[in-house]
């Protein structure tokens, strides 16, 4: 359900989702600063907006915990993109094709040359409209492929 939706009030989690949160704020505040005054009516779909995109942040923020928490290695950034890395061409098509075939989720392979050899990578673009429960189903999917395929994990998982 979206966190508008439900009347929740979407603060973020951590420090992290506080300093995109506030740099959220400046850009908008920067096009909201141009014009002289909002008119009233626009209001509560600003708020809806700003809204949106915070239970976006707080999206991504969750799914990359849960693949940490299993040791799923994931590039860092400050994207809305994962790039949950594989390092391995081969591999990575497989596991999207199995996603896919057998789970009917879709997640983008990224291969050389898009990326150097040995950082090929899956590409994961969670939304609002992507569920808890979708992300519990890519993760626990993940997790099965990973152990399946023999990748290693990341030292980050407890």
């Amino acid at each position: 359900m979206h966190a508008r939706q439900a009347g929740r009030a979407c603060a973020p989690e951590a420090a992290s989702e506080r300093a995109a949160l506030e740099a959220l704020i400046r850009e908008q505040a920067q096009s909201l600063e141009l014009s002289a005054a909002r008119n009233r009516d626009d209001v509560p779909s600003d708020i809806g907006a700003i809204a949106d995109q915070l239970y976006e942040l707080n999206r991504v923020a969750r799914f990359r915990r849960e693949l940490a928490a299993i040791g799923i290695p994931v590039l860092e950034n400050d994207s809305h993109i994962i790039p949950v890395m594989v390092r391995d061409p081969v591999k990575g098509k497989m596991i999207s094709d199995w996603l896919l075939d057998n789970y009917g989720i879709y997640i983008q392979p990224i291969n050389y040359p898009t990326v150097l050899r040995e950082t090929e990578r899956l590409r994961i673009t969670p939304s609002p409209v992507h569920t808890d429960a979708d992300i519990v189903k890519l993760v626990r999917a993940l997790s099965e492929l990973w152990f399946a395929c023999a990748l290693s994990r990341s030292a980050a998982a407890a």
